[in-house]
């Protein structure tokens, strides 16, 4: 008799015959579930008290810093974004992490005598790329003239071009004032006005050609805008020290001897001046690529000096004319002149060893010591004449 198959229940096979076992037992219900603790290493990140930004401050490029709080941001200002926080939040000023910060000036909590940091070639704008043999020590850009000034009392690379000219700048006010208002009164006391006139001109010429190239080099970071207006104004100081330097030497090179011609060389020198001046602010003549042609442009100025000097040299003689302007003086501040503007020009010596005179001993650094020593040159002449002038009586 066949034997019958028992039929499972209404809840399966029992336990003990199950075909199929768990692929992983179940955790004793004596254990307890705790999760394993994650460990993460703390960040060293410090917030300023400050009120919460915006949505639209958020999104907002930070150009204090140079960072970029979105990549759209950056992209329309074509450049580069940089890394952000883990949470998204751009870095900035008021962050503190383990690098360096970068430093926003228009922070209210950024301390105004704190160094920032500065910055190499390869990582300028385009509208400060000028000089390819200098690679470090560059100034941020600071979006104010007023964040520009604590750099007058730090280390960079424009810190030479600043101080020389600030102080051949005050230098020549003090002896200037003093020379005018009691040296030329009292030891010269027959002295007329166009004496007074004269020595006028050229102080108040290197005056404003050493206030201007101060200012442009101290200011020119804040922005493409400023940089363009300060470049302006120092190319016009140059031509206000050509043309005080002429127009002191033409006095005392022709005297009342010669009025009707000196007139015409002053007008010369001041048609050639407004020229200069005119051209010196076409933005299009302010590029690195123009820079030869400018510099030429003023050399050939400075040098329009020959003619009436060979004029007077064929009226008075070199003996004379010594006496009378100081020749060799002129001669001298024309070389100092010339060399400063050639080194200017080509470069030298960083092409020969770029990044070693990023601070001391550049090209622009010695044009500027140079120009200095040409007007000191020049005030010796005019001071000779001026003896020669009042001893001959």
């Amino acid at each position: 008799m066949p034997s019958r198959r028992k039929s499972p229940g209404p809840l399966g096979p029992s336990p003990s015959r199950a075909t199929t076992k768990p692929t992983s037992p179940l955790p004793s219900p004596s254990l307890p579930l705790t999760p394993r603790p994650i460990l993460r290493k703390k960040k060293s990140v410090t917030f300023h008290p400050s009120t919460k930004k915006s949505a639209s401050q958020q999104n907002t490029p930070n150009l204090d810093t140079g960072n970029w709080s979105s990549a759209s941001a950056a992209a329309s200002a074509g450049l580069q974004p940089v890394p952000t926080h883990p949470d998204g939040s751009a870095a900035s000023s008021s962050t503190t992490l383990n690098l360096d910060p970068f430093p926003a000036y228009s922070d209210p909590y950024y301390s105004f005598w704190r160094k920032p940091k500065l910055l190499d070639y390869s990582h300028l704008p385009p509208w400060r790329l000028d000089n390819s043999h200098i690679l470090s020590s560059y100034r941020p850009q600071t979006f104010s003239h007023l964040s520009s000034l604590p750099s007058l009392f730090y280390l960079h690379n424009e810190s030479c071009n600043i101080w020389s000219h600030l102080l051949g700048l005050i230098f020549f006010l003090i002896f200037g004032t003093v020379f005018l208002f009691s040296t030329l009164p009292s030891q010269y006391p027959t002295h007329s006005p166009s004496d007074f006139y004269a020595f006028l001109c050229f102080f108040s010429g290197i005056s404003v050609c050493l206030l201007a190239s101060t200012l442009f080099h101290l200011f020119h970071d804040v922005g493409p805008a400023e940089a363009k207006v300060w470049n302006g104004i120092d190319y016009a100081g140059i031509v206000a020290c050509i043309w005080g330097s002429f127009v002191a030497a033409l006095h005392f090179g022709f005297g009342n001897d010669h009025v009707a011609t000196r007139r015409r060389y002053e007008g010369m020198i001041t048609l050639l001046g407004v020229l200069c001046t005119a051209v010196s602010v076409v933005p299009g003549f302010r590029t690195p690529k123009w820079r030869p042609a400018r510099t030429g442009m003023f050399v050939a100025m400075g040098l329009s000096a020959v003619v009436p000097v060979g004029h007077g040299l064929w009226i008075y003689g070199v003996e004379e004319l010594e006496r009378r302007m100081g020749l060799s003086w002129c001669v001298r501040q024309g070389v100092l002149y010339v060399a400063g503007a050639g080194l200017y020009a080509a470069r030298i010596p960083e092409r020969w060893a770029p990044g070693r005179f990023d601070i001391w001993g550049a090209s622009h650094q010695i044009f500027h010591v140079l120009v200095v020593f040409a007007a000191a040159a020049h005030l010796k002449g005019l001071l000779l004449a001026l003896d020669y002038k009042y001893s001959a009586r």
